[in-house]
């Protein structure tokens, strides 16, 4: 276990940076940037950012676990690998990076709403309530349907909001650990005997 120590606090720091940036796009909840004008509401609506929680704006997010994940399986390639590291290896250091880090990420935002303020729930299904009522009113009722989608938004919670992020946070982490894995591998040198 006292291998990992580093992996842990890695994991550990990441998690709360990540729930640091939940909290600036909390705080910040409720602006909009226009990207540019049009009569047409839809066209509008497409091209206005909102910043909130689980708006898109939280995509710039994903830069704290590619970080975080890459210093601490260099760390442990270092310290534990002497400087060599197999793939393998390496994509299991991220995964257990990747559970650790969303799985507290989520935990704080779910307690968060719980114990101090839960608002940002009844903001999101709001903008997306009206973003799906958008699709339907210009007849894309189509490609998705719209019915169920509104039911599930009308259902959705604080605790499948933080379900929801823990999953989003798992399987980006997956992907970012196959990839820092992918650039950290290095096999140790093999000798030939000397007979």
């Amino acid at each position: 276990m006292g291998k990992y120590i580093s992996i842990l606090n890695g994991r550990s720091f990441a998690g709360l940076v990540s729930f640091g940036w939940f909290l600036i796009l909390y705080l910040a909840m409720g602006v909009e940037y226009p990207l540019a004008h049009f009569d047409d509401p839809f066209v509008q609506e497409s091209l206005t950012i909102r910043i909130h929680p689980f708006g898109g704006v939280r995509i710039f997010g994903v830069i704290i676990p590619i970080i975080f994940m890459y210093r601490a399986i260099k760390r442990y390639k270092i310290e534990e690998g002497e400087g060599f590291i197999r793939y393998g290896e390496a994509f299991q250091v991220g995964v257990m990076f990747t559970f650790i880090y969303s799985s507290l990420a989520a935990m704080m935002m779910f307690l968060f709403g719980s114990l101090i303020d839960a608002s940002f729930v009844e903001f999101a299904n709001t903008y997306d309530l009206r973003a799906l009522e958008m699709l339907q009113a210009q007849g894309m009722q189509g490609l998705l349907d719209i019915d169920a989608q509104v039911e599930m938004l009308e259902q959705r919670g604080l605790s499948n909001l933080a379900l929801t992020d823990f999953w989003q946070k798992t399987t980006s982490g997956f992907l970012i650990a196959l990839i820092v894995a992918a650039v950290l591998k290095q096999k140790p040198p093999t000798f030939a005997d000397d007979e």
